[in-house]
């Protein structure tokens, strides 16, 4: 430790240095200077992010703490974003293309680098910062006014950053291991052990705390000890019963790794007292810098600028390569043969979701990095090993999930009701749910296919193909999904058969993965993805490059991994109520109607692993003909994502059974149930 202290040292005393040239006599007209001498400086301000979290930020009041982070993230606010070098657009207007991407990119960066400043990771915290003074000195020459070396300093840059990224892998992944996987790495896992009376606990994460976090810690924080159990009952109980639901083999020695939204802790001290209680171990991680574009999970905050994280998504492209990613992938494995005891603990994620944040609508910038080709190609490939890899060591079959969502104060004035309507829809009756869909897949099971048609403007006209049944008084092509894995109660659904699933879906709003979709249209043959448009930009480029990145994951094509019928008509009515239906979360909107998933299938690397319905038939339908390659071809097996698309019931002509003979009988028609024992699904429709 002694040794990264000097480490430490040596940089902090060079970056101040550099800083300080904010003062030269050539700044104005040194544009190099001038953008080495802000990154420095923002470094200066992130060692006193160091300092403060090591003496303790208990000893600041609440106003000293936010003039702090205020001051930290001045410029990725939206009023001061547009002339800030974290703004790709800004700096290479500024800079030029080569050292204006470098420069955005090394100032993105430090943001991360800001997160381990405040987790008193100093090694972590010094690598990024040497990796400043290397490039720097790279820049020496240009910075000294020879505009003539510029080409030569950005060559040697980029070779110098791709190595120090390169020779630092297994130490980075050593580091994203340990935090998302082991319960004594507390810096964020301690916060919600504690049951604060002040805000001020906020800024405990070392990062910025919006408007919305604070609203939404002070409200929940107010709610009342007996609502508060009851969020966290709702939340543990819905876990502990995925494990029967998935016939898993909860651990109660184990590990559970938390999610949740800042600004939740009132609730989360509950429910991890709860697990704690039980013998098991709580780990919380925070959201890594892409997860804020939209990619992952973890603990965070409403973005202080989400144009921010999506401009900068992309940002390893700069370094990502073959090499790299070969170097990656085999830290990983040893890193996860190494740590096999800790992960065979672990019993699976229980996480909590937020809604209603501010709408987003990206803006694309040319000046942002994007991945060639043949890096995407890459990084589909070594993904997939990753997520086979890692199932050897903390098996599918073996561990389950739980996710159930909260508004926040953003949803709008009607906040305080739809929290308190969100309670009521999170514990509804699982047994009563549980008695109306099996009637539903009754008649589905007695199909070869479904047939869904759209109404209303909505030009949906698709056919999926079932499971073929060799048992129907054992067997069962549905599950009926209660309350547990997927929170609230309401829907049955399968993996399709994909040979025979053709047609049209078609959604004229949704929100996936935190952005909007505007008239999503996507079109199936054999249950693969054909065509896909949307019309969220004005040129077809635009929105066709979204769609590969944003719904395809850079794929060439998906398969449909699920198709679903929504019977949560209660959470529909509320949403209709408060006027929010596009500002729900999939885990509530995909029970609000019929919902098709593209990527795998809900039975991902569990194929095998056999379940069953409350009625005790087993679930059959748990492949398709890609998963079906899991032992034969496995990186050809899965896509590692699962995206899932909601249509509303008002949108819905018919849904219908079809039977071999080729009739068809009706599930749903004009928006209502029409099978005999769901007649109360209507009610809150009719409201």
């Amino acid at each position: 430790m002694d040794i990264v202290k000097e480490r430490y040292s040596l940089c902090a005393g060079r970056l101040k240095e550099i800083a300080k040239e904010k003062r030269a006599k050539d700044i104005k007209e040194n544009k190099a200077k001038q953008a080495f001498a802000a990154l420095a400086e923002r470094y200066t301000k992130l060692m006193k992010l160091y300092d403060l979290m090591k003496s303790g930020y208990e000893k600041k009041t609440f106003e000293e703490l936010k003039a702090f982070y205020d001051e930290l993230y001045c410029n990725v606010k939206p009023e001061n974003y547009g002339n800030a070098y974290e703004n790709p657009e800004y700096a290479v207007k500024t800079l030029g293309s080569k050292l204006g991407k470098l420069i955005t990119m090394l100032f993105a960066r430090s943001y991360t680098a800001g997160f381990y400043a405040a987790e008193l990771d100093l090694e972590s915290f010094v690598m990024e910062m040497e990796s400043v003074v290397e490039v720097y000195c790279l820049y020496e020459g240009v910075i000294a006014g020879d505009l003539s070396k510029a080409d030569d300093a950005f060559k040697e840059a980029k070779t110098a950053f791709r190595s120090f990224m390169t020779d630092n892998v297994s130490f980075s992944v050593e580091r994203h291991f340990k935090n998302r996987f082991d319960p004594e790495r507390t810096c964020i896992s301690d916060i919600v052990r504690t049951r604060h009376k002040d805000l001020k606990y906020l800024y405990a994460y070392g990062e910025y705390i919006t408007d919305i976090d604070l609203e939404t810690a002070g409200f929940v924080s107010s709610l009342s000890e007996k609502v508060l159990k009851q969020c966290a009952d709702t939340y543990v109980d819905g876990y502990i019963r995925g494990f029967k639901t998935t016939n898993s083999n909860f651990k109660k020695d184990g590990i559970v790794t938390v999610y949740y939204p800042i600004g939740f802790e009132a609730i989360m001290y509950y429910a991890v007292k709860r697990f704690e209680e039980m013998g098991v171990k709580c780990v919380a991680f925070r959201a890594s810098f892409a997860s804020r574009s939209g990619r992952a999970g973890g603990v965070a905050g409403t973005a202080v600028n989400p144009q921010f994280y999506y401009d900068h998504r992309n940002d390893y492209a700069f370094y990502y390569d073959k090499l790299y990613a070969e170097k990656t992938f085999e830290a990983e494995q040893n890193t996860a043969e190494r740590l096999k005891k800790l992960l065979a603990l672990h019993n699976g994620p229980a996480v909590v979701e937020s809604f209603g944040t501010p709408d987003f609508v990206p803006v694309n910038k040319k000046d942002c990095f994007k991945l060639t080709a043949k890096q995407k190609e890459i990084e589909n490939r070594f993904d997939n090993r990753y997520m086979i890899m890692m199932d050897r060591y903390m098996p599918e079959s073996e561990t389950s999930f739980t996710i159930i969502a909260y508004p926040l104060p953003s949803i709008g004035k009607d906040f305080k009701a739809v929290f308190e309507d969100t309670i009521k829809i999170n514990n509804l009756d699982n047994a009563e749910y549980i008695k109306m869909q099996q009637c539903i897949i009754d008649i589905l099971d007695k199909g070869e296919r479904v047939h869904i048609k759209g109404t209303n403007g909505n030009e949906t006209d698709i056919t999926v193909e079932l499971w073929k049944l060799k048992d129907p008084k054992r067997e069962t092509i549905f599950e009926n999904c209660t309350a547990d894995v997927n929170i609230p109660v309401g829907e049955v659904f399968t993996s399709p058969v994909l040979k025979g699933t053709n047609g049209l879906l078609h959604v004229s709003k949704v929100f996936l993965n935190g952005l909007e979709y505007k008239d999503l249209k996507v079109r199936f043959k054999d249950g693969m993805t054909t065509e896909l448009s949307v019309n969220n930009f004005k040129t077809e480029k635009e929105n066709q490059d979204l769609l590969k990145e944003r719904l395809l994951f850079n794929h060439e094509s998906l398969p449909l991994g699920e198709f679903a019928i929504g019977t949560n008509t209660v959470a529909f009515a509320m949403a209709q109520k408060y006027g929010i239906q596009a500002k729900l979360p999939i885990l509530i909107a995909e029970k609000t109607g019929p919902h098709f998933a593209i990527g795998d299938t809900c039975y991902s690397q569990a194929e095998d692993h056999k379940v069953y319905n409350p009625d005790g038939k087993e679930i059959v339908a748990r492949e398709n003909e890609c998963s079906a390659k899991r032992n034969s071809d496995p990186e050809k097996a899965y896509f590692g994502c699962h995206t899932d698309i909601t249509i509303p019931y008002d949108e819905i002509g018919e849904i219908a059974s079809v039977r071999a003979d080729g009739s068809t009988v009706p599930i749903i028609k004009n928006g209502r149930f029409v099978v005999k024992g769901t007649e109360k699904l209507n009610e809150a429709l009719e409201k």
